[in-house]
């Protein structure tokens, strides 16, 4: 199963972020396990990664356009 990641964010201090953006309701066992997996591949890569429920205020701009 291919899976993009919803944003990637470099902060100011120089790491690195990835999100996924997905209401905890539509999260399935498939969805949950490729989650689990990018999460495991951007900590091999020296980045965070998160799974929120909306799109967070830093990001409103980026997610509207």
């Amino acid at each position: 199963r291919r899976h993009a990641p919803d944003f990637f964010f470099r902060r100011a201090d120089g790491t690195s972020v990835l999100i996924d953006v997905r209401p905890d309701n539509r999260i399935g066992a498939a969805d949950a396990a490729v989650f689990a997996a990018t999460a495991v591949m951007a900590g091999r890569a020296g980045w965070a990664y998160d799974r929120v429920a909306s799109c967070p205020l830093s990001a409103r701009p980026t997610c509207a356009g």
